[in-house]
């Protein structure tokens, strides 16, 4: 069983997903991918853990002109 920690800061999130940002050249995160165990913190407290699935990723130039790719993550349902 293969297990690795990745932290990311989250842009945007509902109760159904979220949406986070990482570089342009990340092969971690292509639709379709599961994710078996999300966990959110906010202010280090965990706010919800669960498996996900990507559902897309887009190109996205941040501030400083960088190209990055925005990353959208459904929740499932164990």
């Amino acid at each position: 069983l293969f297990r690795s920690r990745l932290s990311k800061s989250v842009m945007d999130m509902s109760a159904t997903g979220l949406s986070l940002r990482t570089t342009y050249d990340s092969k971690l995160f292509k639709p379709d991918t599961f994710l078996p165990s999300i966990r959110v913190l906010i202010d280090g407290e965990l706010y919800v853990q669960g498996p996900g699935r990507v559902v897309y990723n887009r190109k996205l130039i941040d501030l400083a002109g960088q190209m990055r790719l925005q990353v959208g993550i459904k929740f499932e349902n164990a």
